[in-house]
């Protein structure tokens, strides 16, 4: 096993990734950035549609506090949400303030990049900053492990697969910025390693995730058969009709008044369409035939969406057919609000963080929630890098290399690693999407636990591509039993959360589910009333 020592470890390579990384090294530590994917690429943030939520524009902050609100169904982290209202346009300030290319509308700075890729801007502001400070980057490796111990630091086991090569790195302090779970369900807009690897990591190094059952489904991704699933903007979505293949206007059906819709009421617009289309067997579509675009020319993401939109699918021409895709998690660690776990040195920013949003996300929150709370958990680590002395670095090192996983063994005749992942994605999408109920999650957790055991006892054989992606199949097959377990112990409706056999808002489950790890890897949960 090869060693590798710095202060901040940071794990992921998106925006909170990115953030959390340049306040640490202001803060005078050395830096480390750990990611899956090359610095540029495999993020969410590179396939974003660029929006940064905040009080902009000519919204207050008491509008944007009660929007947020609002879409999170009464939840939210009261100390996180407030912190976030308050600095979310700082941050976006200074990010504009470092070369980032924006244009500003009511509550939204937008980036303008072009798309699929829109936040490539955002990267490459962040990027140039992170490079000019002295950041260092070691990418295409998959963090296995984290072992936390006060004395030693914070330990990270992680396989470089181009090699087929382990490495042990200690840190003062790590920062987890590994994006959500998306990639885990079947139909999904994420980049497809965004299998929840964070949530693994962190929960068996002893800290706690919440509300980790609302999955926030986008409800209008291109559903065109063998294209992509290129996510259409609200504002271009307004200048349509959502309707059935009998022509039934779907927005005046469900009763949903909130515009734009698919950014203010985004799971009751996901949850409408996928009751067409897999409850009652129906196509839907969005006509934007007779689409008035000369009223997207002022607004940089729906103009550059639109004329992406037309250019793939000739929408002008012929109504595109849609359906939602799983797009983001709310829930994940349990953090204070300086991105605090309470596993002593581990910390975490971004997507892989629970509580901001509650019960469903108002669209443009998640990129300026990385930097804000990106920012808080670099410093946060920086500190307690700066007040910690690694002592006893070779028990840790120890311990990191005592847990290399048995993977590398004699080929097996079973299928491999990827087919694995398609039969994961397909429990989730069935068991675990939009529309849930008891017998469904029951059905899922039996499925799963078949598929963990042939992957328990599945050996890749000693190709180091196929231990990679054997390793990261493991990692997600814990973070979808969380996904299901806490689904099926909230029994009501709520945001993202639709049960078909609790169908209504249940004033008993204003809270949190938290759930953590015991010592025989068994989950444990308990629940939280909303402060």
């Amino acid at each position: 096993m090869e060693k590798r020592s710095c202060d901040v470890l940071v794990i992921g390579n998106g925006a909170a990734g990115l953030r959390a990384a340049i306040a640490a090294r202001e803060a005078g530590r050395e830096v480390l950035v750990l990611s899956k994917s090359p610095p540029e690429l495999g993020t969410c943030t590179l396939l974003s549609g660029g929006g940064l939520g905040g009080a902009l524009g000519g919204l207050s902050r008491g509008e944007h506090r009660a929007r947020t609100l609002h879409s999170g169904r009464g939840i939210n982290q009261p100390d996180l949400l407030e912190l976030f209202v308050e600095e979310a346009p700082l941050r976006i300030q200074e990010l504009a303030a470092w070369g980032m290319k924006i244009s500003l509308s009511s509550g939204m700075a937008m980036a303008l990049g072009a798309p699929p890729a829109v936040g490539r801007e955002i990267i490459r502001a962040l990027l140039e900053r992170a490079r000019s400070a002295g950041i260092r980057f070691l990418s295409q490796v998959v963090a296995c492990r984290l072992a936390a111990d006060p004395p030693a630091g914070v330990g990270a086991l992680v396989y470089e697969a181009r090699k087929g090569l382990w490495m042990g790195i200690a840190a003062k302090a790590v920062v987890l910025a590994t994006g959500g779970a998306g990639a885990l369900y079947l139909r999904h807009d994420n980049p497809q390693r965004i299998t929840g690897d964070g949530y693994a990591l962190a929960i068996q190094a002893g800290a706690k995730l919440k509300d980790m059952e609302f999955v926030q489904f986008y409800s209008m991704a291109a559903a065109e058969p063998g294209r992509p699933a290129v996510l259409i903007m609200p504002g271009v979505a307004d200048q349509g009709r959502l309707v059935n293949d009998r022509g039934e206007n779907l927005l005046d059906k469900y009763g949903i008044h909130d515009r734009p819709a698919a950014s203010r009421a985004r799971d009751r617009l996901a949850q409408a369409i996928f009751q067409e289309a897999h409850v009652e067997g129906r196509q839907v579509y969005l006509d934007l035939t007779g689409a008035d675009t000369e009223k997207l020319s002022g607004d940089h993401l729906n103009s550059s969406n639109w004329t992406y939109v037309d250019r793939i699918f000739h929408a002008r021409e012929r109504p595109v057919r849609v359906a939602p895709a799983a797009h983001f998690m709310m829930g994940g660690l349990f953090i204070t609000p300086d991105g605090s776990t309470g596993v002593p040195g581990l910390f975490a920013a971004g997507e892989v963080v629970g509580g901001l949003h509650g019960a469903n996300r108002l669209g443009g929150n998640a990129l300026s929630e990385c930097l804000v709370f990106g920012a808080r958990a670099g410093k946060a680590a920086a500190s307690w890098a700066g007040e910690t002395r690694i002592s006893q670095v070779g028990n840790l090192f120890g311990r990191l290399e005592e847990g290399i996983p048995s993977v590398a063994c004699a080929s097996s005749p079973r299928s491999p690693a990827r087919n694995f992942k398609q039969l994961l994605r397909q429990i989730l999408w069935e068991c675990g999407g939009i529309f849930r109920e008891k017998a469904g999650f029951s059905e899922g957790l039996q499925r799963l636990g078949r598929l963990e055991q042939e992957v328990r006892a599945f050996r890749p054989g000693p190709s180091p591509l196929e231990i990679g992606r054997t390793l990261e199949l493991r990692q997600g097959l814990l973070t979808a039993r969380v996904i299901l377990e806490a689904a099926l112990r909230r029994e009501e409706t709520r945001g993202a959360h639709s049960r078909t056999d609790f169908p209504t808002q249940d004033e008993k489950w204003k809270g949190s589910l938290v759930a953590s790890l015991s010592s025989d890897n068994r989950l444990q949960w308990s629940f939280a009333p909303a402060i």
